[in-house]
């Protein structure tokens, strides 16, 4: 790291790793600490340049440092570190539970929005994984609690975890009258966030996902073939949530927004996991990463339906239906290349490459 890399984030909370060596030692008037009250946690202060710099958790961190070290306009330190690390951190032991860790200090509020049923447990996952730092929800949902996610309710210190969960704006945030202009329509105050991270599921499959009432619910292929079913009726609805939804995060939010295609993550977890994790300002090694792949099943993972009397779960809409949802998937693409430099990859999206032609 130079320091135009580290001068870029002035005014930023930053998580970053210990095997970014303290060259940050180079600015002046600069204190860094090692408090071992903190889970070894090291942090670097800067007043005059009013910045934190934390860096983030080992897994196997061994450092013969047991001391507050501060460095001062220290030009004769250049050629040296500051603080010298033993360890290696080579193992890949996942971060149980109760080893994750609300961060030292606050950080920016960062949304993971996304509607229900779009992988965003699976994501929080890789994120904890990543950096052994836990995320919150504007929820409470005691399964999560229970099973990988210890700060799943928490709020007084909510602004410590590095994630909070948003399935909002919800359905019921919206006035049922389609034909007012989106302002109108969005009835409900939305939180205050410092930026979000937007997940994007492809809407066939979000809308299929929302045929499951639990996280880990197994439903045989007929109960999706009922044309009375409550689930095909409600499926305009649902719909226009998933068009409501990322509107207001594209369009409507304030903040810095990153989109995150579900089809790219389920692909390439690793790059888009980096991708999430820059936006974020946590900078993690390529060690890290692999480690939160080799983790990254978690307890919520659903077995993937096997269709015998389709041949895709395309089959499943109404050509009209189909039409709808294609012209959206085309008109949200334009909007992530315009403006974000996202592509909506055909090659990692086979239903939508399907349906083009109809």
């Amino acid at each position: 790291m130079n320091n135009g890399t580290f001068l870029k984030f002035v005014g930023n909370v930053t998580l970053v790793r210990p095997f970014l060596r303290a060259n940050i030692a180079q600015l002046p008037d600069t204190t860094i600490k090692i408090n071992s009250t903190l889970g070894k946690h090291v942090i670097a202060e800067s007043k005059k340049h009013h910045f934190t710099w934390i860096f983030a958790r080992s897994r196997n961190l061994e450092s013969g440092i047991s001391k507050y070290v501060s460095v001062h306009n220290v030009r004769t330190m250049q050629k040296s570190e500051a603080i010298k690390f033993t360890g290696n951190d080579v193992n890949c032991s996942e971060w149980l539970p109760k080893q994750l860790e609300l961060v030292p200090i606050k950080v920016p509020r960062t949304a993971l929005s996304s509607p229900w049923r779009s992988g965003n447990t699976w994501l929080r996952h890789l994120v904890q994984q990543a950096t052994g730092y836990g995320t919150s929800s504007i929820y409470c949902d005691k399964e999560l609690l229970a099973k990988g996610y210890p700060f799943e309710c928490e709020k007084k210190q909510q602004d410590r975890t590095i994630l909070i969960k948003t399935h909002k704006p919800e359905m019921r945030s919206f006035e049922g009258n389609i034909s007012l202009p989106f302002a109108k329509r969005l009835v409900e105050r939305m939180s205050e966030y410092h930026r979000a991270v937007l997940l994007i599921r492809n809407p066939y499959e979000f809308l299929v996902a929302n045929k499951y009432f639990e996280h880990l619910d197994e439903l045989p292929e007929e109960a999706f073939l009922n044309e009375k079913s409550y689930w095909r009726k409600g499926q305009p609805k649902i719909f226009q949530w998933w068009l409501d939804f990322n509107h207001y995060w594209l369009h409507e939010f304030k903040g810095p927004v990153l989109p995150v295609l579900y089809s790219r993550l389920r692909h390439d977890a690793g790059g888009e996991l980096k991708r999430i994790l820059d936006f974020m300002h946590v900078n993690v090694t390529e060690l890290d990463i692999k480690c939160a792949q080799a983790n990254g099943e978690g307890n919520f993972h659903r077995k993937p339906s096997k269709w015998t009397k389709i041949n895709s779960i395309v089959d499943l809409f109404p050509a009209d239906f189909q039409r709808r949802i294609n012209a959206s998937v085309s008109e949200f693409s334009k909007h992530l290349k315009s403006y974000h430099n996202v592509d909506w990859v055909s090659e990692y999206d086979i239903l939508y490459t399907k349906t083009q032609d109809k």
